[in-house]
């Protein structure tokens, strides 16, 4: 995801317009665009005629098996025959798979990126913590130029832990926590637009400092709308919104 995240850049030009409709909308356009290239691709870059061949073969096959439930020879032998012939459809299906599949993590990287997380307002409190290492002690100290802190900056370290509320103007912001002279560094993001820095920043092979994380709350695209009690964040939307599409435009299309 690191890797993909640096092409940001590549559809940022693409794609930012997007976030001016809300990210709803720009979800919606997203998912519904990739589903029909990948459809359109499927079209062309498979043979149809012996794909619908295939898959009526497949089908009679498990008419057949149903008749033979009695007779387990004969039904060993028709399954390992129809497990083969569908191992032939999703041979021929990769095909089309494999175009799509750089453009579709490119589509996921940037909306991972961009929509996974709401902004940090201007003039809102937000918290910051630091997770450390179980034997890790002592104290940490904040200094955050440009913002606020709402509570002292000086912080011990607390069950793994410390934490600070700060609040501040729009604007770029880089917050320094030193702890036994050393210092950490993380860069954060004050806006109303729909932009932010990575809020979460696990350092696997740090043996004092485990995790920096910054109050992104989820984002939520439907807003207050649920679905039986389940609000979707940007990849339970995407993958909704392309299913139904998808289904939809290959009955349209025709495809097999």
């Amino acid at each position: 995801m690191v890797f993909l995240e640096s092409l940001n850049p590549i559809m940022d030009p693409i794609l930012k317009p997007l976030l001016g409709l809300g990210a709803f909308w720009a979800i919606f356009i997203i998912a519904v665009g990739v589903s029909l290239i990948s459809n359109v691709a499927y079209k062309y870059l498979t043979n149809q005629t012996l794909m619908k061949h295939m898959k009526l073969e497949v089908k009679r096959m498990q008419k057949e098996l149903k008749q033979l439930k009695g007779q387990p020879e004969q039904f060993a032998a028709l399954q390992k025959k129809m497990m083969a012939k569908s191992m032939e459809m999703t041979k021929h299906s990769m095909k089309p798979t494999l175009f799509t599949m750089i453009p579709i993590l490119l589509f996921f990287g940037w909306l991972a990126t961009n929509l996974a997380f709401m902004p940090l307002m201007p003039g809102t409190p937000f918290n910051v913590s630091l997770e450390f290492a179980p034997e890790i002690t002592g104290n940490v100290t904040l200094n955050a130029d440009g913002l606020e802190i709402l509570s002292p900056e000086i912080i011990k370290i607390n069950d793994h832990e410390a934490k600070w509320l700060l609040q501040g103007p729009e604007g770029r912001y880089i917050l320094n926590f030193e702890h036994d002279e050393k210092i950490y560094e993380k860069k954060i993001l004050i806006t109303e637009e729909q932009e932010y820095e990575k809020p979460l920043e696990v350092r696997k092979k740090d043996p004092i400092l485990k995790k920096i994380e910054i109050e992104n709350k989820a984002l939520k695209p439907m807003g207050d709308t649920s679905l039986f009690g389940w609000k979707p964040g940007w990849f339970g939307l995407y993958f909704l919104i392309s299913i139904v599409v998808s289904l939809s435009t290959r009955k349209l299309m025709k495809l097999y």
